[in-house]
């Protein structure tokens, strides 16, 4: 059962839904019916606490959305067939959702085939088309086997073999005791799929009550009757009260009047009736009659969050050719960069050799580091911001309604991917910057600061992504998030040498790439003003504070 009471939802000083209140009984398909406007997705929105209402309230099953412990295998829910990552598979997509709920592939591969998407399962769900996208919406939909089925537009896209078993299919699931609520634009369809009704406009609530009641209620029942004796039939209709509109060869047009008793003045007066036909308004002119006046032109284990996680990175390609990417980067460049520095070394002056020589590592670590970071910060945007343009963030938060969750499991996946790679790509430079360095600036493992600062650079490179998450998050926009990390690690600190004497050196010292970086030093610099744990606490402050912004974000805004 679904239950909205009072619900009401404004954006600025439009009201989307005005004082909402009806129920959605189990045992019936109902249709959700109103204009362009009307507040029909924003009210599935609500239900799904997706949005947050003004006032009021909704409930499914007696609990609201966000309380359910497993949500998807209490209710089923198809607002946007594309939100899905178009680089991800249709099989690997609803893998994602699964895991999130403790379900397992027989019965992904159960709903594929329910829906018709064996063959196309494994390719990627960006070459699909709107009629497949609309399976795959409706196989999410379907995954956890749910006793309430919220389905908007779910017809969109099918060819009239796929209405066809769209419909047998929630008819089938209602006769099975399911609530089954469901938005269309098709009124033919509605016609033949929907025994109740909900119709609202401007937010408000117009009818609630049986299809067939609706239709009778809300259009004017009419008569066809044709004879050679027009004239003296409308002469008797028009005297006993009916209503005469005449058409062409002798057809007139009754209303006000039941056939029976147009058959019944016709036989009094002796006047032949060659057609006499009663017929019914259709669904369609019903609701264009009504609305006239009203169109506008759970918790999910967190084990199973950290492995629906992990499979969302390791199924999308550019993902992954990213990871590699940074993996050949780091390692090209500082083969590259300190190969060229050793090089030039009897040229290079005295104090760049000792330099080098007092922290070879810093060096070596350092020339692979900018193409690293800059990486880092484009897929921490990515982890979250791709959700946001792709519209998965809405099917992710119907799978886990209760957000922070999801936020942390996200940030710790993320953070753990590039931690264990940033680990082996610094212990890979290292070891490929020390032979090539040589006894230039001989340097090992077991000396003072060395082993720290090489696992600090992959700490360097994890945190780098969870604040570049934490920026994508508060950001909700690709490029956006992109442009501001890479401001705050490559743009602020040299605009701090503006600020004046000792100001500008606190302020750079405290930047969030500033303080970071030192972890991968092995000593403290005799300019640093705090030391590599020093600074590394700093760093991670600032990626707290961010994440902790998107937290109290995420659970205020509307997805």
């Amino acid at each position: 059962m679904i239950e909205a009471e009072n619900l009401t939802k404004r954006y600025g000083d439009k009201t989307a839904v005005d004082d909402l209140s009806f129920t959605v009984e189990p045992g019936r398909v109902t249709g959700f019916l109103g204009p362009n406007g009307a507040g029909k997705s924003t009210t599935m929105r609500l239900l799904l606490g997706l949005d947050r209402p003004d006032r009021g309230d909704a409930r499914i099953q007696g609990r609201h959305y966000r309380d359910l412990n497993a949500p998807m295998r209490v209710v089923g829910a198809l607002l946007e067939a594309r939100a899905v990552h178009t680089g991800r598979s249709a099989y690997n997509h609803l893998l994602c959702l699964a895991q999130t709920q403790g379900i397992g592939k027989k019965r992904v591969e159960e709903v594929i085939d329910l829906v018709g998407l064996t063959g196309p399962a494994r390719k990627r769900a960006g070459g699909f088309s709107l009629g497949m996208g609309q399976r795959l919406g409706i196989a999410a939909a379907l995954l956890g086997d749910p006793s309430v089925l919220i389905l908007d537009e779910p017809v969109n896209g099918l060819d009239p073999e796929g209405i066809m078993w769209i419909r047998t299919l929630m008819q089938r699931l209602a006769a099975e005791g399911r609530t089954v609520f469901v938005s269309s634009h098709l009124m033919n369809e509605m016609a033949v799929t929907a025994e109740h009704l909900i119709v609202i406009g401007r937010g408000r609530l117009i009818a609630d009550c049986s299809t067939e009641e609706f239709i009778e209620r809300s259009t004017e029942k009419t008569v066809t009757v044709r004879s050679p004796d027009a004239a003296r039939l409308t002469d008797a209709v028009t005297a006993e009260g009916g209503k005469v509109v005449p058409g062409d060869d002798g057809q007139l047009t009754v209303t006000h009047m039941e056939a029976p008793r147009v058959g019944e003045l016709a036989a009094a007066g002796g006047i032949v009736l060659h057609e006499l036909t009663p017929s019914r308004g259709s669904l369609e002119s019903a609701f264009m009659e009504l609305t006239r006046d009203s169109v506008e032109y759970g918790a999910a284990g967190f084990g199973r969050l950290l492995l629906a996680e992990w499979t969302k990175i390791r199924t999308v390609r550019s993902t992954l050719w990213s990871l590699i990417l940074l993996i050949l980067l780091d390692l090209g460049f500082t083969a590259l960069l300190t190969g060229l520095t050793i090089g030039q070394w009897d040229n290079a002056n005295a104090s760049d050799r000792a330099s080098i020589a007092a922290d070879p590592v810093s060096f070596i670590l350092g020339s692979g580091f900018f193409l690293s970071q800059l990486t880092v910060c484009v897929l921490g945007v990515l982890v979250i911001g791709s959700e946001y343009s792709t519209g998965m963030i809405r099917a992710s938060l119907l799978a886990v309604p209760r957000r922070l969750p999801m936020l942390w499991a996200k940030a710790l996946v993320f953070g753990l991917v590039i931690l264990v790679l940033g680990v082996a790509v610094s212990f890979g430079s290292f070891f490929i910057g020390a032979a090539i360095v040589g006894d230039k600036a001989p340097v090992s493992l077991g000396d003072a600061g060395v082993l720290r600062a090489v696992i600090g650079g992959g700490l360097y490179l994890a945190m780098l992504g969870l604040f570049a998450l934490a920026i994508g998050a508060i950001v909700r926009h690709t490029a956006g998030g992109i442009t501001g990390v890479i401001g705050f690690v490559l743009v602020l600190a040299p605009l701090t040498a503006l600020l004046p004497g000792s100001i500008g050196d606190h302020v750079h010292a405290y930047l969030p790439s500033e303080a970071g970086t030192l972890i991968a030093k092995a000593h403290q610099g005799p300019d640093d003003l705090l030391t590599p744990w020093q600074g590394y606490g700093v760093f991670a402050l600032w990626t707290v504070v961010l994440l902790a912004i998107a937290a109290f974000l995420l659970k205020r805004r509307d997805a």
